[in-house]
């Protein structure tokens, strides 16, 4: 959740295919990346002495431009990437999203990725096979749904720990290098970023330039410090010494032949190549600046004390933020799902 000061936001650039903007993520390392601080100074000259004090936004509406947006951070990303989210699926974007992490991984890249149990789609072997590169941890939060349990383990933890089964993280935060960050309602899936054939939701994004990045990092750094934050190889129970590097080798393969694949996306994709070091640039230019406040949950929520009437963090920061401030002195932007606002 973020909450800044009034001011016009531009929301909508030109609407481009979202095949294209697809493609920017699958390509994108065909593009020679520089640090991100370089090119922002590079394309920007008032922008780095701006984030000293305020923080650059720019709401992404569209799905395309979320797509781009991380296609592009991660591409530039030089030391550490830090992804946090409640559902990543095994489809289009979820393959092509696991495949430029590990494009980054190899250029020296730090990759800490931490995902909710619950709706999880990749199966144990694959998460184990994702996470045995040394540059990459992986977390699974509370995993006593999906990663590790058998039919029977979940009904016993369903049967007795209603409020662990349903403590989960629906957070979704994506940090590069800890100068520039993406938050907001959508998860790594089709149907968040206007890809899905069937149905689509109607979340959005925010794209941010420090400082308030660095609140986003300091409560990503808590959640994967937290306890219910377990490190994949245990909630599994296989050590990554265990797996081969033939296996790891196949899978890396196999997430770059379907990132190649042209029957998995329209032949035209390619077209839009050289557009990748335009696009970008385009959301900094719309940016606006301003003071930031980064408001999220807490690992665990609350102490369970109003049994399910849930409230936490949150929800108290954000109730003194309106209480303080003043409703008419702050937009609010606010994608956390299954919110319910306690009376005043």
């Amino acid at each position: 959740m973020v909450i800044m000061n009034s001011a016009a936001i531009n929301r909508r650039p030109s609407k481009l295919r979202n095949t294209l903007w697809v493609a920017l993520m699958i390509f994108s390392t065909e593009i020679t990346a520089k640090p991100l601080t370089q090119w922002i100074d590079d394309n920007c000259a008032t922008c780095l002495s701006r984030m000293n004090d305020s923080t650059g936004t720019y709401i992404l509406e569209q799905g395309e431009e979320a797509l781009v947006g991380r296609a592009w951070l991660t591409l530039h990303a030089q030391h550490s990437i830090d992804v946090q989210y409640f559902i990543w699926g095994t489809d289009n974007v979820g393959k092509l999203a696991a495949e430029q992490l590990h494009r980054a991984v190899e250029r020296g890249v730090k990759v800490r990725v931490l995902v909710d149990d619950m709706l999880i789609d990749a199966g144990d072997q694959t998460l184990v096979l994702l996470a045995a590169h040394k540059n990459v941890d992986i977390r699974i939060y509370n995993p006593n749904v999906s990663v590790g349990q058998s039919f029977f383990g979940l009904l016993w933890n369903v049967v007795t720990q209603f409020r662990g089964i349903n403590q989960r993280m629906h957070d979704k935060t994506a940090i590069f290098d800890g100068i520039s960050g993406i938050t907001g309602g959508r998860n790594m899936a089709d149907e968040y970023f206007d890809f899905d054939k069937e149905y689509n939701f109607r979340d959005r994004d925010i794209l941010l330039l420090s400082p308030a990045v660095a609140s986003m990092q300091e409560n990503f750094n808590e959640f994967w410090a937290s306890d219910l934050a377990v490190p994949v190889e245990q909630a599994i129970d296989i050590s990554s010494n265990e797996i081969s590097k033939a296996a790891i080798k196949q899978k890396m393969d196999e997430l770059r032949r379907y990132s190649s694949d042209p029957e998995n996306f329209e032949p035209e994709v390619r077209l839009a190549i050289a557009n990748l070091p335009q696009a970008f640039p385009t959301l900094l230019q719309k940016m606006t600046w301003q003071p930031v406040t980064f408001i999220s949950d807490a690992p665990g929520k609350n102490a369970g004390n109003s049994g399910l009437g849930g409230g936490g963090l949150a929800t108290q920061n954000l109730y003194d933020a309106i209480r303080l401030g003043g409703i008419l002195t702050y937009e609010i932007y606010q994608w956390v799902k299954f919110y319910l606002a306690p009376r005043p």
